[in-house]
């Protein structure tokens, strides 16, 4: 049954389902053209929890009502915090994946204390991103993002240049061109980097974070993985107290499969 968390009356709705029974729970949040159905194999083999599992802004059966508008942080801690009250959780894990890990990091400022464990797979939010920073990061920046990503030619010809020059890795390329590939898929990819550029934890909100709570940081990367910086990543994490970093045979798009495999086989979180 899909459940929907909404603060007024046509505003903003995102909506989470809830798979297994186990007497733990554990928070999910799903990368970019993803849905929530992503983490039910998860539930599968962590008997012992009940996967919460969030439509991201843009994805699945979650709504956005003010697309020009930046997503507060705010309204996605207070949404949460509804959340928490009607399922009656007290304390919880949480999981993110790629750009869902923006949104577990957020939760790690406000609930530190109530966290056991962040998994973080692939996880942006950590590293700044140049490209994402110099689309979003201010008035006009935004509005040349717009005019690239609704002008296919005028996108697909920066890519064939950024190729011809050698200014960015053929594999991203070829990602970007199969997420960028039809209208909807455009749409997408501009209103959930619009929308969530305020949804950022830095590093030292982190660090002050697990001090409070003491929770367990586990991460899983991926060694083929030319989507999320691994070497830089790895570099800015191993400065954290209570982590394990797992490097898995994975390119990005994989995953989160090989992190839920991993998982089962080794009995983490168990």
């Amino acid at each position: 049954m899909i459940n929907v968390l909404q603060l007024s009356p046509g505003g903003c709705k995102m909506a989470y389902v809830k798979y297994g029974i186990g007497n733990k729970a554990l928070v999910a949040f799903h990368g970019f053209g993803q849905d929530k159905s992503v983490y039910k194999p998860f539930a599968e083999h962590l008997h012992q929890y009940t996967v919460y599992s969030f439509d991201l802004f843009f994805h699945g059966d979650s709504h956005y009502v003010e697309k020009d508008k930046a997503l507060d942080p705010q309204v996605f801690i207070t949404l949460f915090s509804s959340f928490l009250e009607r399922e009656f959780i007290q304390k919880f894990s949480i999981i993110g994946f790629s750009i869902g890990a923006k949104f577990a990091l957020l939760l790690t400022q406000y609930f530190a204390k109530d966290i056991n464990h962040l998994i973080l797979v692939g996880p942006d939010g950590v590293v700044p991103n140049f490209w994402y920073q110099l689309a979003t990061g201010n008035g006009l920046s935004r509005r040349f993002y717009k005019t690239v990503v609704f002008n296919p030619n005028l996108f697909f010809m920066l890519l064939f240049l950024a190729n011809s020059f050698k200014l960015a890795n053929p594999t991203v390329i070829k990602f970007a061109k199969n997420q960028m590939d039809t209208q909807v898929k455009r749409s997408q990819v501009y209103d959930t980097w619009m929308v969530f550029r305020k949804i950022n934890t830095p590093f030292k909100k982190l660090t002050h974070a697990q001090q409070i709570g003491d929770f367990k940081i586990v991460v899983f990367l991926g060694n083929q993985d030319l989507v999320i910086p691994l070497r830089e990543l790895t570099k800015k994490l191993v400065k954290l107290n209570n982590l394990s970093i797992f490097e898995l045979e994975s390119r990005h798009s994989t995953l989160l499969i090989e992190a839920s495999n991993f998982i089962k086989i080794n009995k983490l979180l168990y």
